[in-house]
């Protein structure tokens, strides 16, 4: 009995889908997160606010989301602060169906937290 109910909960996990464009947590930036084989990336495709601000213009296809590997049902990698050029160990989690948590890490600890929701497309 054991077994079938461990079976039917292993086949019954998905994976998160992590590929698809993301609005970021102030609702500004879109970010466009792909994957090739078992690495993840996420690059800046639009802004909301202020989009013909030249700083932001020069962030656009700026890979944010570096080297992010599965770990679990999270990814794990770096993530690019654009404004100090420095990246930091982060994790994205799923918290739901369209959402996730960027989790950014500063000597092993969380050290900021956001919420990122789906997107249909970059606008």
């Amino acid at each position: 009995m054991l077994t079938v109910w461990l079976l039917n909960i292993l086949l019954s996990f998905t994976p998160a889908n992590f590929t698809g464009y993301w609005l970021s947590a102030d609702q500004d930036a879109v970010v466009e997160i792909t994957r090739q084989g078992d690495v993840y990336s996420g690059r800046y495709v639009a802004f909301r606010k202020d989009p013909n601000n030249p700083k932001k213009k020069a962030q656009l296809n700026t890979y944010i989301l570096k080297g992010m590997k599965p770990d679990g049902n999270d990814l794990t990698g770096k993530v690019l602060d654009p404004d100090t050029g420095k990246d930091y160990n982060a994790t994205l989690v799923p918290t739901g169906a369209n959402t996730l948590e960027l989790r950014v890490k500063v000597m092993g600890l969380t050290a900021h937290k956001e919420a990122w929701t789906r997107q249909p497309g970059p606008k």
